[in-house]
C-alpha cells in the first residue's frame, strides 16, 4: 500500500485508537494540524476503504485493520 506521508500519519494515529473512534478535534490536537489540513488525508483513507467516518467520528475499517497489521506487524 502506497500512502502519502500525511495520510500514513493520520492512519497510524487512528489505528492507535482502535477499537475506539476518534473525532476531528482529537486528531487536530494529537497531530498538531487543523481539520483543513487533515481532511485531504482523511478523504484518501476513506476512498481506500481504510477508515470509516460516521457522525464526525473516524475509525479503522476491517480492511484498515488488516492493512495496518500487515504494515506494522
Amino acid at each position: 500500500m502506497d500512502l502519502e506521508p500525511s495520510a500514513l500519519q493520520v492512519f497510524s494515529e487512528i489505528y492507535t485508537q482502535f477499537p475506539r473512534s476518534i473525532d476531528m478535534k482529537e486528531l487536530e490536537v494529537k497531530l498538531g494540524l487543523s481539520g483543513y489540513h487533515l481532511r485531504p488525508a482523511l478523504e484518501t483513507l476513506k476512498q481506500a476503504g481504510l477508515i470509516i467516518e460516521s457522525e464526525g467520528l473516524f475509525e479503522i475499517s476491517s480492511q484498515g485493520v488488516t492493512a495496518a497489521r500487515s504494515m506494522w506487524a
